[in-house]
């Protein structure tokens, strides 16, 4: 009975997140036929139509996650450096899959542990005329709720993750790459 509810909830999430990237959001297939190429960059392949890089002045740049085998366009990219057309697009920015790395374990006794992991996202720069590699680093999101002196344990183990990297962590680490400096 849970598995068929679950089912169902992850069935309507995605009809959700379907009916937004097509019909709420009815440029999405623009975006796509615009920048889809650019996706190339993230593996190292220059698109010869876009910007060049270093640009004049601020580069713009437009964002790719991870999706499957592949990349797929997304909303990462600060909106006040996002490119307008693929001819002025000089960055790529490439988001691949986050990861949790586990920061603490606070052992309470032989089998009763908490367990702290912090969120680390992969983020690469890439030239779009090029795909050369610009700079890459994993950025890390907040930390988890810290242990406590004393815990009531409903399981043996209970797993606390922080917080997804931030816009402002991304916008921090592109600043440098995106003005120019």
């Amino acid at each position: 009975m849970k598995k068929a509810i679950l089912i169902g909830l992850a069935a309507t999430v995605v009809a959700c997140a379907l009916l937004f990237i097509f019909v709420i959001n009815p440029d999405a297939e623009a975006k796509q036929a615009e920048f889809g190429d650019l996706a190339a960059a993230c593996s190292g392949t220059g698109v010869p139509a876009a910007a060049a890089y270093p640009a004049a002045g601020e580069a713009r740049l437009i964002s790719f996650a991870v999706q499957g085998d592949g990349f797929a366009l997304s909303n990462h990219a600060p909106l006040e450096w996002k490119a307008a057309a693929l001819d002025s697009t000089a960055l790529v920015l490439c988001l691949g899959e986050e990861k949790q790395d586990l920061v603490q374990t606070c052992n309470y006794s032989e089998s009763k542990k908490i367990k702290r992991y912090a969120r680390v996202q992969p983020v690469e720069l890439r030239a779009a005329r090029s795909g050369e590699l610009v700079a890459q680093t994993d950025l890390v999101g907040a930390e988890p709720e810290k242990c406590d002196d004393k815990q009531i344990f409903r399981t043996d183990v209970v797993e606390r993750t922080g917080d997804k990297v931030s816009s402002e962590q991304l916008k921090t680490w592109l600043a440098d790459y995106v003005s120019g400096q």
